[in-house]
């Protein structure tokens, strides 16, 4: 099994302007059709704009297919975060549910969480950590 973990930033270090970028990656076990399992993995860029609460998540190379969507900071917690994304391939979208974290580059310097993946006959759950640039 995979997880991430952290030490979240106290609820009014979160920043009420500007904008970051988080690099990281997408591991997830998929079961894709009758019986194939395995690990897939894909590269991932999630930005935040922090006036606005909101940004855009993308997975690319993640099990052959490019995922992209809107990521959401909670309007009540700015700490937790979700995006939904979608791709062209096999109908699959990706469900990205998690929270920022205290980093080397200061309180909001990590972000991590669950992933989920799906479409037609196609199944997976994993994690996804991206540092800040």
């Amino acid at each position: 099994m995979t997880w991430v973990a952290g030490q979240m930033p106290n609820k009014i270090e979160v920043p009420t302007v500007g904008t970051a970028t988080y690099d990281g990656h997408v591991v997830a076990n998929v079961r894709n059709g009758g019986g194939a399992q395995y690990v897939a993995s894909g590269n991932m860029i999630n930005t935040i704009d922090f006036a606005r609460r909101s940004g855009t998540a993308q997975v690319t190379g993640f099990d052959g297919a490019n995922y992209t969507g809107t990521l959401l900071l909670d309007r009540q917690d700015p700490r937790y975060l979700g995006a939904g994304l979608s791709s062209a391939v096999g109908n699959r979208t990706m469900i990205m549910t998690g929270n920022l974290f205290r980093g080397t580059q200061g309180p909001v310097g990590e972000m991590g969480g669950n992933v989920l993946v799906g479409g037609t006959n196609y199944l997976g759950s994993g994690i996804f950590p991206g540092k800040l640039r």
